[in-house]
């Protein structure tokens, strides 16, 4: 039963916590608009999955813990360019 809870725990992570940020990258390159994105709140987010995939690559370096904490990683950053890119785009 724990295995099966472990399994449930990793599949939900991957799929919920790590996917949900497309639907944002996704409505954010299409519209163009970030006025409503807060800026803060995305630093704070890639502190936090910057700080994730480190401890993934130098205190348990496995596979899937790297694979999705830089997937995780990447995601934020690409959020992060968007707010910063097309808020100086769109005060022009």
């Amino acid at each position: 039963m724990k295995e099966f809870i472990t399994v449930l725990m990793v599949v939900s992570y991957t799929v919920v916590g790590l996917f949900g940020s497309l639907p944002q990258i996704i409505k954010t390159f299409k519209t163009k608009s970030v006025k409503d994105i807060s800026l803060v709140s995305w630093i704070m987010w890639n502190i936090s999955s910057t700080s994730y995939l480190l401890y993934a690559l130098f205190v348990n370096p496995e596979f899937e813990l790297i694979f999705t904490s830089l997937l995780d990683t990447l995601f934020n950053f690409i959020i992060l360019f968007q707010i910063i890119y097309y808020s100086r785009n769109n005060d022009s």
